[in-house]
């Protein structure tokens, strides 16, 4: 079968620009450099580009005459089905976890081509995820079969490969986590596999996204302190009717009252004094360092 490129551009990778000068070699640079990035399936973008795409139909009737001078050693073509997916949710709908089935033989027997494959279909969860809950932590999990040799009988097991927790706000992108994500599942497995236990990946069962709102902690206006509290005297507890609770607290440490530390008033003179620029009150726990390096503090 000819496979090399006889034209004057040569097969291009799409991810790096690299060229190569056969659709062979260029598929396994993509396999083993971009095992990630990998867009296949519905409405996925081609392992090449420009006019790359003309050179790959000048060989389809050379494929097509070696398939059928030897049809038996050809594979069989598998149509793609829609994936399955089932969903389900607890603790008043706040807990969903989506798992999603493999939607064609081949996700079974290569776990990069089902990463590649469920990508944007993750990615599309996530957000409408985002959308509902603004923000929110997510973590994906897949599961496998592995296999290996006993005593002359197969022995099997089904473990998961987690991904880390993640935390997705309203307005941050969540690529990077995403490519991490799906990057520690197949450490995990190959960390598995490399053990020294003799486990080979027979085959890819399902993956589960699950995810849950995020609520950050914020400075606000006043609560009560608990009673032990109240009475040891230890804890100044601001009484502001603002949202201003975490400036005020922190003047009230830099500029200690004689009396009544809880009183804002003691601190109003010296409201100018720090820079708030670019924080909003109620002020989110993942704002406090940018507020330390405004004030060196």
């Amino acid at each position: 079968m000819q496979t090399r490129h006889v034209g004057e551009q040569p097969f291009k990778c799409r991810h790096c620009g690299k060229p190569f000068q056969s659709f062979r070699r260029l598929v396994t640079h993509v396999e083993h450099q971009h095992p990630l990035s990998q867009q296949v399936g519905d409405g996925n973008v081609p392992l090449i580009s420009g006019n790359d795409e003309h050179n790959v139909h000048t060989h389809v009737p050379v494929v097509k005459k070696s398939l059928n001078s030897s049809k038996q050693s050809s594979k069989p073509h598998t149509k793609r089905r829609g994936r399955q997916r089932t969903t389900k949710k607890a603790i008043n709908n706040n807990v969903q976890k989506v798992k999603l089935r493999l939607s064609n033989i081949s996700e079974k027997e290569d776990i990069l081509f089902f990463f590649a494959n469920t990508k944007s279909e993750v990615r599309n969860i996530l957000t409408v995820r985002r959308g509902i809950s603004r923000d929110i932590k997510f973590y994906i999990n897949t599961r496998v079969k592995m296999v290996r040799d006993e005593n002359e009988a197969d022995s099997t097991t089904s473990p998961y490969f987690r991904s880390s927790t993640y935390t997705s706000l309203e307005h941050e992108d969540f690529e990077h986590d995403l490519n991490s994500a799906y990057q520690q599942m197949n450490n995990h497995l190959e960390e598995f596999i490399n053990r020294g236990s003799d486990w080979t990946l027979d085959e890819v069962i399902s993956m589960e996204i699950v995810t849950v709102p995020y609520i950050p902690l914020d400075g606000s206006s006043f609560l009560p302190l608990p009673p032990d509290f109240q009475n040891i005297r230890s804890v100044v507890n601001m009484k502001n009717n603002d949202n201003k609770c975490f400036l005020w607290s922190v003047l009230a440490a830099l500029h200690p009252a004689p009396f009544h530390a809880e009183r804002v008033s003691h601190y109003l003179q010296f409201e100018d004094k720090l820079d708030m620029s670019g924080i909003d009150y109620p002020v989110p726990l993942h704002k406090f360092h940018t507020f330390e390096l405004k004030n060196s503090i």
